[in-house]
């Protein structure tokens, strides 16, 4: 079994954490002499029945499963037991190298052809192909669009291509380099420099700080095509493969077709190569303090370590998770609640098992602080730790956790037939990697409910004793402050905190809802807007004037999702209280309720699947929540409490202005300092208010620090009050029940008077031709831009979607012209927005990030995709190949509840959105060129661009 692993790097830019003339020696061996044993059948954990298991005669392993959500998509993965472990000192780094050369060139894909291949079959790069390799494993990835055999032969041939058919031309890997090189100066920063410190010195001993899938600059610089071969012909072996085909199979076994494109990978003639022991940690070095000025907090972790036994998914390992699961989370619930406390000096604790890669294992404590009071924050944490260990948890607190987790159990089983694929096949991968087993949520539900039924708080402080009964004490810690003598710090506050005489908790009695509808009358609403079985929604409007709509779907079983637009938002607060706008969501729902505050609601909705989110948005407040059927009047109880009865109380505001000079003191640090303290506001015209593309006005440090929820509530509480309401639901739940559990709350309100709005709607545009330079203070060798071009608004749906393409369209040249062609940018990207609010208002914007020294030509690079664009426009074959996947996505998009219900929620309101709702696949189907190349002339010539370049700080002697 593979290690676990937490470092990835993965070919698409927006993942956390990457992605060939002769063809490996067809030798005449196709048996394998040795196949990896399934980990299910070496266990008494039942394997997934949906799963059908299998290997062939040469080694490659396969599994697959028919699932019919999202609707006729099928996700291939090629896993290859090879990642950065695997390679020699001369080799750091070529798993990953490998990886990206699977792109540049096959048998059956000529080297430049294969992004283009994916997107005229309906496939965006990044987001339906993509790959990852990390310190274990290298994963190819292709999520198909259509589910006939057409396809599904295309799709195998691709990933036969990666296993067994790569060209690996030396041109190709030459150029390589330079993309890789950007990758890493791409990935580069403070945080990611502080992990590697810290890996060297924690796991040292090991192969994993010698090891980083990125490898190393020296060593791929010599990379060449032999190399590079003799790596795929040694590691990339059936032996070390495993198919897996999960979706919409539509009853069809792929199996043949698994066999008929990967039977006749040959396996070498060389003996199989296995992954190398990375080692144990010495731990030499228990106590480690890690100094990096550019990080704004410090992140320690307590732990008692010792070493990870290797033992295999079980019933009785299980069951011994179920009960450490349940300290922790009883004992993170803790945390939680005293985070808001005012003398809390951490920002944030939370406790787990301690180690990465399978090498190490203990109880341990994390803890987020503000540099100046770190040393009380670990001390205080750890307090909370030792409370725990000794006196155990509160039957409240258990009573919470057990009603939570049988109630996912039950929502796990009546939801699996249409939970997306998503989860299925990553359960499939997590076995092959690490032999954890996917067992069905009904055999979970059989296994766990009964021990957790049966669950006692002794339990639970037996098995968080466990944990911490044994192994050594190793305290780590990175953050901006320099600490000389770790060891001698970490000791002292460590035996400080065991010194201190502690209390048990203090048991908590569970109020009363104090919010119920029942026994309500439920007044008749008015059925208004379209009918019938063509109908795009269901629209009532109740005589107090609140506007109902309702779209009954079978899309995700037991899932409906509740939104409530209020008033005018934004546009009804005062231009000058930008803090407002920026902590307004935050504070207002931590202030909970006139009768609860946030942690007796937490405690009453255990059992229940509900939530409740407030926002301010542009143009509305929302509030919203997921929810059931049984528990959707419940659900809007909540909502109408928050909308009238909010507590207002400062729980969260201690919290949120501790952060605010770390906020600040990262800003000198990172390219968000400048891009939101000096170009936003030189770019957003008019009015402080209006957004797009992400900008924003971002208040001032003094106006956040003095912001208290008096302010807050002098902002929202008349607009709050303010007419319109319109409730829309979507989901699993029957228009009868939707529109008797509104009329009994919504609908039993006051009527609201109407309202005087103005006669115009409001303006703001962006600046054109800005030029701005600004350096920070950073180690970080990267330069990152940001160019917008200011267009206009989305009040027209046919602009709106011809400019989003656009944006679409520039993405792709930017990959082509700045990533491929000329090396300039790892991930170069651009998109577009329209507002729908500001008339005037909307942008394209390109970003990327490049070698400080070349920052001019980047800067060229980008503002000459802009121009030939607007000088020669688009030709067809470009709109037809690039509007392939966004019909795919928007197909998949409209099987989803969240789709619906963000394109339904102004439906009376804003009535023409329900056209735009109907016709959006046929508006990108008949996309129009003319208008396309006549936004591009209009919108995209250089000069327009507003640029900002972030730099960092040159440096003197």
């Amino acid at each position: 079994m593979a290690r676990t692993t937490r470092l990835s790097w993965g070919f698409c830019a927006g993942l956390a954490p990457l992605l060939l003339a002769c063809h490996p020696p067809q030798v005449q061996q196709t048996v394998a002499t040795e196949v990896e044993v399934w980990p299910h059948t070496q266990t008494d954990l039942p394997a997934d029945p949906r799963v059908q298991y299998g290997a062939l005669d040469n080694g490659v392993r396969w599994a697959w499963a028919d699932h019919p959500e999202p609707q006729s998509r099928v996700y291939l993965r090629l896993h290859v037991n090879v990642g950065s472990l695997s390679e020699t000192e001369a080799e750091r780094g070529m798993a990953h190298f490998l990886e990206h050369m699977a792109f540049n060139g096959s048998e059956n894909f000529e080297a430049g052809t294969l992004v283009e291949w994916f997107q005229e079959q309906g496939m965006a790069f990044g987001a339906d192909t993509n790959a990852h390799t990390s310190f274990s494993e290298t994963v190819y990835k292709l999520d198909l669009p259509e589910n006939d055999e057409e396809t599904l032969r295309e799709g195998m041939l691709v990933l036969r291509d990666f296993a067994a058919g790569l060209d690996l031309d030396d041109a190709e890997v030459q150029a390589e380099k330079g993309v890789i090189d950007g990758e890493e100066r791409e990935r580069e920063s403070a945080g990611m420099r502080a992990f590697i410190e810290l890996l060297e010195q924690q796991y040292a001993g090991t192969l994993y700080p010698e090891r980083l899938p990125i490898g190393i600059k020296q060593a791929r610089d010599a990379f060449d095509a032999e190399m590079v071969r003799d790596f795929y012909q040694r590691r990339y072996r059936p032996e070390n493969m495993t198919l897996v085909v999960v979706g919409d199979l539509d009853g069809r076994d792929p199996s043949g077709l698994i066999a008929e494109y990967f039977a006749d990978v040959p396996v070498p003639k060389m003996p199989l190569e296995r992954e190398p022991d990375p080692g144990l940690p010495t731990l030499e070095q228990p106590f480690i303090a890690v100094q990096n000025r550019e990080l704004p907090t410090m992140q320690m972790t307590l732990a008692q370590v010792r070493p990870d036994e290797a033992v295999p998914d079980s019933r009785e390992e299980r069951l011994r998770a179920l009960r450490r699961g349940v300290a922790h989370a009883m004992l993170n619930l803790r945390f939680s609640e005293l985070v808001k406390e005012p003398d809390t000096p951490y920002l944030g604790a939370s406790v787990g098992l301690a180690g990465q890669f399978e090498l190490l294992t203990g109880g341990s404590l994390d803890v987020v602080a503000p540099p100046e009071q770190f040393g009380e924050a670990l001390e205080e944490a750890f307090i909370e730790v030792r409370r725990a260990l000794n006196f155990g948890f509160r039957q409240d607190e258990l009573e919470e956790i057990r009603a939570d987790w049988l109630l996912s159990m039950d929502e796990a089983v009546e939801r699996e037939a249409t939970t997306p694929s998503g989860a299925l096949r990553e359960s499939i991968l997590l076995e092959v990697e690490e032999g954890i087993v996917p067992t069905s949520a009904r055999f979970d539900r059989e296994l766990f409910r009964p021990a957790l039924e049966a669950l006692t708080v002794e339990d639970c402080l037996e098995a968080l004793r466990a944990e911490w009964r044994e192994g050594q004490l190793t305290i780590t810690c990175v953050g901006p402050i320099q600490i000389g003598d770790p060891e001698s710090l970490f000791t002292g506050i460590y035996e400080r905190a065991r010194e201190r005489k502690i209390q048990p908790s203090v048991e908590v009695a569970r109020k009363d809802w104090a919010y119920s509808s029942e026994g309500n009358s439920v007044p008749l609403p008015e059925v208004v807007g379209e009918s019938g079985e063509d109908a795009l929604v269901q629209q009532f409007r109740f005589r107090n004037g609140v506007m109902l709509n309702v779209k009954s779907t079978d899309f995700r079983d037991r899932e409906v999702l509740v939104s409530v637009r209020v008033g005018r938002g934004m546009l009804a607060m005062p231009v000058d209280q930008p803090a407002a706008m920026m902590l307004g969501d935050a504070l207002y729902s931590g202030g909970g309720l006139v009768e609860h505050d946030s942690d007796d609601i937490r405690r009453l909705t255990a059992g229940r699947q509900v939530g409740a989110g407030f926002s301010i948005g542009e143009d509305a407040f929302g509030l919203g929540g997921a929810t059931t059927a049984e528990d959707l009047p419940f659900q809007l109880e909540l909502l109408q409490a928050m909308l009238e009865h909010p507590g207002w109380r400062p729980d969260l505001l201690q919290l949120i202005r501790s952060q605010i000079p770390l906020i600040f003191e990262q800003f000198t640090h990172s390219a968000q300092g400048p891009l939101l303290m000096d170009f936003t506001p030189a770019l957003l015209q008019d009015d402080p208010r209006a957004s797009v593309l992400g900008f924003q006005n971002f208040p001032s440090r003094e106006a956040l620090e003095s912001f208290d929820m008096e302010a807050l509530r002098a902002v929202l509480e008349g607009p709050l009050s303010e007419p319109p309401i319109e409730i829309t639901i979507v989901g699993d739940v029957s228009v009868d029940d939707a529109v008797q559990a509104v009329g009994r709350t919504f609908g039993a309100m006051p009527e609201r008077e109407a309202l005087l709005l103005p006669a115009v709607m409001p303006q703001a545009s962006l600046a054109e031709g800005l030029r701005m330079t600004r350096r920070i203070d950073t180690e970080d060798e990267k330069a990152d831009l940001f160019l917008v071009f200011p267009t206009t608004d989305g009040m027209d749906d046919r602009t709106r979607r011809h400019l989003s393409f656009l944006g679409t369209i520039v993405d792709d040249r930017m990959r082509l012209r700045v990533r491929e062609e000329l090396g300039a940018a790892y991930s170069p990207s651009a998109g577009a927005e329209s507002s729908q609010t500001w008339l005037g208002l909307g942008g394209i914007m390109i970003q990327a990030s490049g070698d400080p020294a070349q920052s001019e030509a980047l800067l060229e690079a980008c503002l000459g995709v802009a121009q030939e664009l607007a000088d020669e426009g688009v030709s067809q074959q470009e709109i037809d190949r690039l509007v392939a996947p966004v019909l795919k996505q928007l197909r998949d998009a409209r099987r989803t509840n969240g789709y619906w219900i963000s394109v339904l929620d102004e439906a009376q309101t804003a009535p023409a959105s329900l056209e735009a709702a109907r016709t959006v696949l046929e508006a990108y189907e008949k996309l129009d060129r003319a208008f396309l190349n006549e936004l591009a002339a209009r919108y995209l010539p250089a000069a327009r661009g507003s640029v900002l370049l972030v730099l960092p700080q040159e440096q003197t002697d």
